[in-house]
C-alpha cells in the first residue's frame, strides 16, 4: 500500500483457547458500511461449515468459531476480535432465513490461519490431506457418522480396507457426527503419517490405521 503510514499491527491470539460465552467484536463493512464493529460471545467452537462441495473429503469446510456477532455480507475478511485485542479469528460467513444476520456468524478460527499463511511462505501453495472417499451423513439406531458411498481406487483409504457402507465415527482424536465433520477431521491429519480411524462396519467397531496423502485435485 502506497501513501500509508502509523498503521498498527493487529496482534494474533490463540484459537484454541477460546471458550463459548467469551465476548467477542466482529470488525468489517458488513453491505458496504465501512468501519463497522459490532459485538457478542462465543456461541461454540469447532463447529463445522461447509462453504462449497458434493460429499468428498476435499470438500470446503471450515471448522467454524461461532458467534451471535451480527455478520453480514461484507463482514467477511474482517477480524473477530477477543477483549484482549487479539484477533482471534477471521469472519467468514453468516447464516440467515434473510439478507440480515440472525445471530449465526462463523469465523474461521486464527491458528487455521497462521498454518495457511506459513504454508504459503515456506512453500507457495497449500496442500491438503486426502484420504480418497466420498461420504454422506448418517445417524439411525445402528450407527452416527459419515457413512462411505465409495472409496477412490489406489487411494490411502482403500489401502487402509475403508469399505463402501462403513460408517466412520472417528479420524484421528477426532469424533465424527456427520460428513461435514469428516471434512474437518481428514483436513487435521498429517500427509504420509498413521492415524487411526474408527468405523462400524456391519454393526462391529473396526479401528483401521489409514496414511494421508496429498490432495492434488
Amino acid at each position: 500500500m502506497d501513501n500509508v503510514n502509523n498503521l498498527t499491527v493487529a496482534r494474533l491470539g490463540d484459537s484454541d483457547k477460546v471458550r463459548v460465552g467469551d465476548e467477542v467484536l466482529a470488525a468489517g463493512a458488513p453491505l458496504g458500511l465501512r468501519s463497522t464493529v459490532t459485538h457478542g460471545i462465543i456461541s461454540a467452537v469447532h463447529r463445522p461449515v461447509p462453504l462449497s462441495g458434493e460429499g468428498s473429503d476435499t470438500d470446503t469446510v471450515i471448522d467454524a468459531v461461532q458467534t451471535d456477532a451480527s455478520i453480514n455480507h461484507g463482514n467477511s475478511g474482517g477480524p473477530l476480535i477477543d477483549m484482549d485485542s487479539q484477533v482471534i479469528g477471521i469472519n467468514t460467513a453468516g447464516k440467515s432465513l434473510s439478507d440480515s444476520a440472525s445471530g449465526l456468524g462463523f469465523a474461521i478460527p486464527v491458528n487455521e490461519t497462521k498454518r495457511v499463511a506459513q504454508s504459503l511462505i515456506r512453500d507457495g501453495k497449500i496442500v491438503h490431506p486426502t484420504l480418497g472417499v466420498n461420504t454422506r451423513s448418517v445417524s439411525n439406531e445402528l450407527a452416527k457418522g459419515a457413512q462411505v458411498a465409495n472409496v477412490k481406487a489406489g487411494s490411502p483409504a482403500e489401502k487402509a480396507g475403508i469399505l463402501e457402507n462403513d460408517v466412520v465415527i472417528k479420524v484421528g482424536n477426532r469424533t465424527v457426527a456427520d460428513a461435514d465433520e469428516m471434512v474437518v477431521a481428514v483436513r487435521q491429519l498429517t500427509i504420509g503419517q498413521d492415524a487411526p480411524i474408527e468405523v462400524i462396519r456391519d454393526g462391529r467397531h473396526v479401528t483401521l490405521t489409514v496414511k494421508p496423502g496429498p490432495d492434488t485435485s
